[in-house]
This record gives C-alpha cells, structure tokens and sequence, in this order.
C-alpha cells in the first residue's frame, strides 16, 4: 500500500563498525529492492550536497553509488542534498570545541557553508513528494563562514573567541596518517569532515525558518539544566 518512499538512511555518528557501503548503499539498495518488488512510484533519498565531487572519499562513494542505482531503476526519484546539519555544526564540530575553549581551523576559515536544521530539510523532503525536481541542492537561509560560526559559537557561550588557524598541508598531512592509522569506520568520519571543511559548501535553495545562534543557545541551554 505505499506508493512513496524517503530514505534518510545513512551513518551519523560512527559507532557500531559497519562501513558507509554497507549502510549508505546496501541498506538503501535493499530498500530500494523492496520498493520496486511492492509497487512502489517514488523514491526521494538525501545523499550530500557536492556528491559527485566527493565520489573518491568513502561516504561519497556509497551514497553516489546508491544514487546511480536509483536512477537506473526506473522509478520516479528524487535526489535531495543538504549542505550540512545545524546538529553536526553544533555537536560534533563548531560548539563541542567552543566548550573546550579553542577551535582550531584549517587556512584562514574562509570556506563558507549554509547548514540547514532537519525540521526544515524534513519540509523539504515532503515537499517532494508532490513535486518533480529529479535534484534539489537545499540549505538553510544563513550563509557563515567557518571563522563566523566559530565566533558564534564563543558568543552564546560567553567566552572569548579563541580561534587557531594551521596550514592547510596540516589537514592534508592527518589525512594520509589516519588511512594507515584508524579503523576504517573512523577514518571515514574524519575523511569526510577533513574534506569538506576545505570547500565552500553553500547550497543554492535556502530554505528554513530556524536560525544558527538560537539553536546553539538551545543546546547551551539543554546542556546546562
């Protein structure tokens, strides 16, 4: 009886060993499988923003992999790709390091990006089942750069804004240690954040309601009661 589907299937946080292309791709294709087996019309699957671009890194190469096989299916698809997550910006990276006191950067923390909250990419991915964009490169309304964001995170902390910068042959550098050092799952995270934060990553659709600076003063907040 469903006649659409929206995979958000994907790895987060790093914690159980599987790999993105057992997760990223082989938990989606079995989805997929399934969907053609029962009827289903529509498939509408979040992928990343820059996939194409990112096909030589793990995740990339899963989630590409997955996006080629849905549009070699033959259903009705769509393709949706955030720019980044308000709750990846905030928990993993901006203002987990802000807590500590220093956040350290790679070349000036020039690259810029357009996070969006999952409320408002949720909106987005409904939308589409309604709609017939075969891709839609989406984010939030607000443009930082990484230096902006990290001063943000300082400001609703109250702390000064004490920000690091190193070259960028450093990021490179931890790059290639940890392909020989890490585990694969987490080299995969690393991989991931390592390239992206070397490029602009604004999205061209900005949508959403929320904003970056209440939602860290709520995880402030939470994390304060």
């Amino acid at each position: 009886g469903v006649h659409k589907v929206i995979s958000t299937v994907g790895i987060t946080r790093q914690k159980d060993g599987l790999t993105y292309e057992q997760v990223d791709f082989q938990a989606n294709k079995n989805l997929l499988d399934e969907a053609l087996r029962k009827g289903v019309r529509k498939f509408i699957y979040v992928s990343m923003f820059k996939g194409e671009a990112m096909r030589h890194i793990a995740i990339g190469a899963a989630k590409e992999h997955f996006v080629d096989t849905l549009k070699a299916s033959g259903l009705d698809f769509c393709i949706i790709r955030p720019s980044s997550f308000y709750i990846d910006m905030a928990v993993l990276f901006f203002f987990k390091m802000a807590k500590k006191d220093e956040i350290r950067l790679f070349n000036k923390g020039q690259y810029a990006m357009n996070p969006i909250h999952g409320e408002d990419l949720a909106e987005v991915c409904v939308a589409q089942l309604e709609r017939y964009e075969r891709e839609v490169n989406v984010g939030g309304t607000e443009v930082f750069t990484q230096t902006e964001m990290a001063r943000l995170a300082f400001e609703v902390l109250h702390k000064p804004a004490n920000i690091r910068y190193s070259p960028d042959w450093v990021r490179r550098l931890i790059l290639k240690m940890g392909r020989y050092l890490l585990s694969k799952s987490m080299y995969g995270a690393m991989e991931f954040f390592l390239t992206i934060i070397a490029m602009d990553v604004v999205a061209p659709m900005q949508v959403g309601k929320h904003r970056l600076k209440a939602f860290f003063e709520s995880i402030n907040s939470s994390a304060n009661r």
